[in-house]
């Protein structure tokens, strides 16, 4: 199983799958949401979801 981004227009250059780690890569407001979901073996789509809330981001590096 593993992440996967929602096809959508610049998607894939706002956020970066690596393994078990969703990484965003571009600062600031990106305009509209972007759904990474994770792909699973569930039998029906829809079947179950998880809405993460972030209440505070901290920015690290230099």
């Amino acid at each position: 199983m593993s992440w996967i981004i929602e096809p959508s227009d610049d998607a894939s250059s706002a956020i970066s799958i690596q393994g078990n780690t969703v990484t965003c890569q571009k600062e600031g407001f990106y305009g509209s949401p972007i759904n990474v979901l994770w792909k699973d073996p569930a039998e029906n789509s829809g079947l179950y979801y998880w809405q993460i809330e972030f209440i505070q981001l901290d920015e690290q590096g230099s």
